[in-house]
């Protein structure tokens, strides 16, 4: 969603009505720099060198269309925006706001609100306060601010086609706060050392692109109930869980790092009908845990350098797996239910330690080569696994729901 323009070049008709004055058709030329009406600049500066001294002084007195300009300085105020205007700080270390402790510092009640150049601080502490609240609006960017120690850094309620980008989130509770919220972008920020960096309730459609979210004392990105949503390119990586899914259907993870967290890399938790693509989960307790999922794709994974599993699916039905590289740990399948072993699709195409992994499923008569990095046989009749070195696997063999099945001169190591 590009930046709303404060001012548009074209080649048209100007037509000026004056309250005594016939119609007059005025002709620019093409180039022409056109102010909308209301464009005024109003400055504020705690000094006494403009406008006036406190920001919501200036926002009360503005009119749509004007700009906010706020000198350097350390405002102890919590401000209500109500109309469609931009809010442009002197940098994020030279203009600070400071909510006192209490309710949200900026509240944004107006669609087409530009805030950016801001050091926003020291919120309340309920569920709803936070540095900036969009609060059932449109079309309001957010960009270029740094949000530290508040309850939530952005938080929107029932809001719909903003912007949150290039911003930094330090010490909140969350990030950015999305709840029943659609349609957002949220790209290129940086949120660190936060509860969460971005935490998201029933938001869907929403384009979360391009973060970095490390560092984080529980997840890096919890997603509760998102549908349709794009979580592309981020950076998820040494949080307790580098990414969280719940309750989720038809969305794209695609090209996302979520390394060295204590926990999970991914965890999908009820999840469905998604597609999961070219993400590296390396270096963590479980590279991926998909629990009670369905339908999910899972292509060009690197799974790597995992202490406990590698791919862990738990009680899942139809996951399909294309093209992964999973060094040390392999698949973990659990399930008291044969759908949870023999409906997925993990072709030869997924390594295991440099070779195939063998799953087959209501089959007869199979027999794996010796290079192979794992077996797995659900609901099969007279295999015969023999002849086989399998090493830094959770399980080497498994044969479920099976008959007649000779196990033999097969060494596993390193389980």
């Amino acid at each position: 969603m590009p930046s709303k323009p404060s001012a548009f070049r074209a080649t048209f008709t100007a037509i000026l009505l004056l309250s005594s004055a016939p119609l007059l058709t005025v002709m620019l030329p093409p180039g022409t720099l056109v102010t909308p009406a209301g464009g005024s600049i109003i400055i504020v500066d705690q000094g006494g060198g403009g406008n006036y001294a406190t920001i919501q002084e200036a926002v009360d007195a503005a009119i749509p269309g004007d700009t906010i300009h706020v000198w350097a300085g350390y405002y102890a105020e919590n401000v209500n925006i109500g109309k469609p205007i931009t809010l442009t700080g002197n940098g994020t270390g030279n203009t600070t706001i400071d909510g006192g402790g209490v309710q949200s510092i900026l509240r944004v009640a107006a669609d087409d609100v530009d805030i950016n150049g801001f050091n926003l601080t020291n919120s309340g502490p309920g569920g709803t306060d936070a540095g900036i609240t969009l609060w059932m609006v449109n079309r309001t960017l957010v960009n270029d601010c740094l949000l530290e120690g508040n309850s939530n850094g952005v938080y929107l309620f029932l809001a719909d086609f903003n912007v949150v980008e290039n911003s930094t989130f330090v010490n909140n509770s969350q990030g950015v706060n999305l709840y029943i919220s659609d349609q957002n972008e949220v790209t290129g920020n940086n949120c660190t050392q936060n509860g969460d960096g971005i935490y998201s309730y029933h938001s869907d459609m929403n384009d979360i692109i391009g973060n970095n979210l490390s560092g984080n004392t529980k997840r890096g990105m919890f997603l509760q109930q998102p549908e349709d949503c794009a979580i592309e390119n981020n950076t998820c990586d040494g949080n307790d869980i580098g990414v969280h899914m719940f309750q989720a259907g038809t969305n794209v993870i695609a090209n996302n790092s979520m390394t060295g967290n204590a926990r999970e890399g991914l965890k999908a938790s009820f999840v469905d009908a998604s597609l999961f693509d070219n993400n590296t989960m390396s270096g963590n307790e479980d590279g991926m845990h998909v629990l009670n999922c369905a339908g999910n794709v899972f292509s060009n994974s690197t799974v790597t350098g995992n202490t406990r599993y590698g791919v862990h699916l738990e009680d899942c039905t139809g996951q399909t797996f294309v093209n992964s590289t999973i060094q040390t740990g392999g698949f973990r399948l659990r399930g008291a239910l044969l759908s949870h072993w023999n409906t997925h699709d993990i072709d030869g195409s997924n390594l295991v330690n440099g070779n195939p992994v063998y799953y087959r499923k209501n089959s007869d008569g199979d027999a794996p080569a010796t290079a192979v990095g794992q077996v797995i046989l659900a609901n099969c009749t007279n295999s015969t696994v023999e002849g086989l070195w399998l090493s830094d696997v959770s399980m080497g063999v498994a044969a479920v729901y099976c008959a007649n099945t000779t196990i033999r001169d097969v060494t596993c190591t390193d389980i």
